[in-house]
């Protein structure tokens, strides 16, 4: 006799070990089912029940604790990663879309094999070969997207006589992409203000031929200075921005100088530093990227978190930082 779906009870028999999976808030019913056989029925029900739970502990354990409204202080430190961070788009990457698309695709086959900054400078070096020129280079990253209300926030927080704000660049990029942006935006003499007290990244100087010389921040073996970083956390062998913040710290009065750090980044390679905040401190933490990514899997995350996604929203969060409320009309603004 077939059972209610069509299975026939002398091959088929009803057994427990399948439990239904459900989305809190999602009212549609299970999403998944986990699925256990070779036991006992019980003991299949209870691995799985056992397993789920181990997840979820997991889970709320690596959960960041999310800020709320920030409120003022009298002195901060705020580092910001620059590709998708105060830039909205990728340099590296980005020069040779604008380029030469060719060698991006040549990239990104050859990028599991190589060191992402050997493999930069070895793609310039291409680039280079192609007859492309430093003026053409510096007019792509002046044609990189950049959203004009992260420049506006980044120069309303640097005015504010509300706070004392410090601001540190800390970049995986190179000096000349970092150099012709900021120059491009306004943020930076002699266009603009100051803003960054110190800008860490890669050294790249063009050459008299024309070439773009890319190097690693810390040296590659056999170059003079050479050594190992010796970060735990997975940083790349160009350098271990965890260490580069504490330096910078360090250097500017230590811990003590500053009643909060922010830290503004998107990429794994951000995860080092934000390990080093402490309870009193905010990650802005763009989404779908892979801090998020790293933060969600990994944990050990002491500072708070506010989520960000597209560039726009930044301006918001920076006003919060010398006390502009992001809901509140602008002035002069009138009700039609």
């Amino acid at each position: 006799m077939p059972l209610d779906g069509g299975l026939d009870t002398k091959e088929y028999a009803a057994h427990g070990g399948a439990v239904p999976i459900h989305v809190a808030g999602n009212g549609s019913g299970p999403v998944a089912v986990a699925v256990v056989s070779g036991l006992k029925q019980e003991e299949d029900h209870r691995l799985v029940v056992d397993a789920l739970r181990k997840v979820i502990a997991k889970q709320q354990l690596a959960a960041p604790r999310t800020a709320g409204r920030l409120s003022l202080v009298k002195k901060q430190l705020i580092v910001f990663d620059f590709d998708w961070s105060l830039a909205d788009q990728d340099t590296d990457r980005w020069v040779h879309e604008a380029l030469a698309p060719h060698l991006r695709r040549r990239m990104k086959s050859l990028k599991p094999h190589m060191q992402f900054t050997d493999l930069c400078a070895m793609m310039l070096r291409e680039l280079h070969a192609e007859g492309k020129t430093p003026e053409q280079i510096k007019d792509a990253m002046r044609a990189l997207p950049f959203h004009p209300g992260m420049v506006r926030g980044v120069k309303a927080l640097k005015a504010s006589k509300l706070v004392d704000t410090t601001f540190f660049l800390l970049s995986n990029s190179n000096t000349v992409y970092i150099d012709t942006i900021l120059t491009e935006q306004g943020l930076q003499p002699p266009t603009g203000p100051q803003i960054f007290t110190e800008i860490v990244t890669n050294p790249a100087r063009f050459l008299p031929s024309g070439l773009l010389e890319l190097k690693r921040r810390v040296p590659a073996p056999g170059e003079p200075g050479s050594r190992e970083h010796g970060c735990a956390v997975g940083c790349s062998a160009n350098m271990c921005k965890g260490e580069e913040l504490d330096a910078f710290i360090a250097r500017h009065g230590g811990r003590q100088a500053f009643e909060r750090i922010i830290y503004v980044g998107d990429g794994g390679n951000d995860f080092c530093p934000v390990l080093r905040l402490g309870a009193q401190d905010v990650a802005f933490v763009r989404l779908h990227r892979g801090l998020q990514k790293r933060i969600l899997s990994e944990g050990g995350i002491q500072a708070a978190i506010r989520w960000w996604a597209g560039a726009w929203e930044m301006e918001g969060l920076l006003g919060e930082l010398h006390g502009v409320d992001p809901t509140a009309e602008p002035a002069g603004r009138q009700e039609h």
